[in-house]
């Protein structure tokens, strides 16, 4: 593997605040090097949250899609307008695990388990719907 070049590591320490100091510990860490090089060959992956059902769902319907970047940052302006933060966080193991996997090189659609749900009941349980959501990844633009 190549060595991480100079204006990347620069970039880095601006970007996380870092002083000299914390940016040297930063990169003695060996884990931190691999990520930033996979990390450079993920930039054009993203990691959706696809809604499957939302029945009874204020903020979303079926066919919505949450976008993020292999870090796990919301990607907004391929987002709805407005977001459930109960969305977010029902999948957050799924998209920690799915970047996980993007780190390591696998697949991340070969998790068996994709689908999960937000935490409102539904209507017959005392809430008000439910919205089931599908992790995949995809290049970004598609």
């Amino acid at each position: 593997m190549k060595p991480i070049e100079e204006p990347v590591w620069a970039f880095i320490q601006e970007r996380l605040g870092f002083s000299h100091e914390e940016m040297q510990i930063f990169r003695d860490n060996p884990a931190n090097a691999a990520l930033i090089q996979r990390g450079l060959a993920l930039q054009n992956k993203e990691i959706v949250f696809e809604f499957i059902e939302a029945h009874g769902c204020y903020s979303h319907q079926a066919g919505d899609k949450l976008v993020f970047d292999p870090l796990g940052n919301l990607i907004v302006d391929k987002c709805p307008e407005r977001v459930c933060h109960h969305a977010i966080t029902a999948g957050a193991a799924h998209l920690f695990a799915a970047g996980e996997l993007l780190y390591h090189d696998v697949d991340p659609h070969k998790m068996r388990f994709k689908r999960f749900g937000c935490m409102d009941v539904g209507l017959q349980c005392g809430g008000w719907g439910h919205a089931v959501m599908e992790l995949h990844v995809q290049e970004a633009g598609t």
